[in-house]
């Protein structure tokens, strides 16, 4: 998976993979903190406008949707949850 920043651009073995604004802005936060783990509060501060009324259901959904662009079945999700 390849992420151009300044084209706002997801490739997928060399496909282009559409995302919706917030996709984008959510995995591109994923790829400049790699290996950190966030609750949903500090992805809806860090990923959300300010004066969003987004909760974690909204942050789940995203991933969720995310996770079906970019995950080839039969592997492991390139995003991990944690829960605890």
């Amino acid at each position: 998976i390849t992420v151009d920043t300044d084209e706002h651009q997801v490739c997928k073995a060399g496909k282009e993979v559409h995302l919706l604004p917030k996709e984008f802005r959510l995995l591109e936060f994923f790829v400049r903190h790699p290996h950190r783990v966030f609750s949903s509060e500090e992805l809806i501060e860090s990923v959300w406008e300010s004066d969003t009324s987004a909760h974690n259901d909204t942050v789940r959904g995203h991933v969720t949707r995310l996770r079906k662009k970019l995950d080839t079945p039969g592997q492991p999700s390139i995003i991990s949850t944690v829960y605890g």
